[in-house]
């Protein structure tokens, strides 16, 4: 093997190991999402910080695609009265209450939007959050009539038969379970199909992935951002940093004690955020 041969092979073998190297990294980071996993729970990524307990480098961007589970859909017919003899009364009868399922109780993936007052100090700042909702299960409740005498039932004997009466009911089985399909930028933006949502992780030392915890007792509010400028149009010089840190606090309690609001805490009561001139929206949105 000549020296150019050795050295285009060494280059290509180097490139091919970078590449499975990315990949690995790659499936790690979701894999760490996907091991952890509860019901009802809101995960974030963030950029990795001097506090980041795991951090991946990723070369390039990727899309998350979120697609939501599949069903396939099948047909059963249900009898509600069997065919009578119409000569004798049909008006005696019991009636059976029966609960059938639609559609099982499925979880499924979906983006979702965290505002920054759920960040402690430490933590970075939320990039792209996850949510694993739980979709309730779907039932039918159906009255079949039940005739306890076999006359009625013997339509051999008579042409006046009242015909039988069926229902046909749909049901939804699993084909596919939800899941979170990852795509690199360089394949391109990935086209979406009827309820499939998308989200793009650009690269760079990304954390692993976190549990999104709120401020108890605080259910909705503003945006960080949002009262950084209500502030700023009252007089108040802070920065527009977009995060909800000490200086923000500092100053909203400043505001408290300048407009008589207590507690003087620095936290968003609802006296803080009317005299702001703000409204409160949800900290945790799932995009359904």
């Amino acid at each position: 093997m000549g020296q150019l041969s050795l050295h285009t092979y060494i280059f290509f073998l180097s490139s091919f190991l970078v590449t499975v190297s990315i990949q690995a990294q790659t499936q790690d980071i979701f894999e760490s999402l996907r091991k952890q996993a509860e019901l009802g729970k809101t995960y974030f990524i963030g950029l990795a910080n001097a506090n980041s307990e795991e951090s991946y480098d990723l070369n390039e961007g990727y899309y998350l695609k979120f697609v939501p589970a599949k069903y396939e859909t099948t047909q059963d017919s249900i009898l509600v009265s069997p065919a009578l003899n119409g000569n004798f009364d049909t008006t005696n009868y019991f009636m059976s209450t029966e609960i059938l399922t639609l559609r099982e109780p499925v979880s499924e993936w979906r983006p979702a939007d965290v505002s920054e007052i759920c960040r402690q100090d430490e933590e970075p700042k939320h990039k792209v959050a996850a949510c694993l909702v739980k979709l309730a299960p779907e039932y039918k409740v159906v009255n079949t009539r039940f005739y306890p005498f076999k006359d009625i039932l013997d339509t051999s004997r008579t042409d006046h038969i009242i015909p039988a009466v069926y229902e046909v009911i749909k049901r939804q089985s699993l084909k596919q379970k939800s899941r979170i399909e990852i795509i690199p930028e360089s394949a391109g933006r990935p086209s979406l199909k009827a309820g499939e949502k998308l989200r793009y992780l650009p690269p760079g030392q990304w954390q692993s992935w976190q549990e999104v915890v709120c401020p108890f007792g605080v259910f909705n509010a503003p945006t960080a951002y949002e009262i950084q400028e209500a502030l700023r149009k009252l007089g108040y010089k802070l920065p527009k940093t977009g995060d909800y840190d000490e200086a923000t606090r500092r100053f909203l309690r400043q505001f408290q004690k300048d407009y008589g609001i207590n507690p003087e805490e620095g936290e968003l009561s609802q006296a803080t955020i009317d005299k702001l001139g703000l409204e409160r929206r949800p900290l945790i949105s799932v995009d359904y």
